[in-house]
């Protein structure tokens, strides 16, 4: 569990400091000292950069933390239901039909969210 809130935090301090470094560098044209029609088209175009990878990263960390819920959600099924879970086969069975369904749901999810692309889970 602490993996996976330390591989949230990641997520959240790689984009805070993405923009940071988007906004300095639309800051770092005003220091060119370009003139004013090629300053004004270099940062509009930083800008429209810096506006485009937030929202890429915005996406991106929505999927990542989407499939850090379900594998949060996954292990703490497996834990509340751990004394009547068994491996068969190599297969993760319960003796319970209705949480062996449930957690075979959960499993499903998990594996279309990672399936959905990114960073692969913790």
């Amino acid at each position: 569990m602490q993996e996976i809130q330390c591989e949230r935090n990641k997520l959240e301090h790689y984009e805070v400091g993405a923009h940071e470094l988007h906004k300095e560098h639309e800051a770092n044209i005003l220091t060119l000292h370009l003139p004013k029609a090629t300053q004004a088209k270099a940062v509009s175009e930083a800008h429209a950069s810096t506006v485009h990878e937030d929202k890429h990263l915005q996406s991106d960390d929505e999927n990542a933390l989407e499939r850090l819920r379900i594998a949060e959600e996954y292990t703490n099924f497996i834990a509340a239901h751990a004394v009547g879970m068994h491996v068969v086969d190599g297969r993760i069975e319960f003796d319970d039909p209705a949480v062996y369904k449930a957690f075979l749901e959960i499993a499903e999810r998990l594996k279309a969210a990672v399936a959905a692309g990114g960073d692969a889970l913790p």
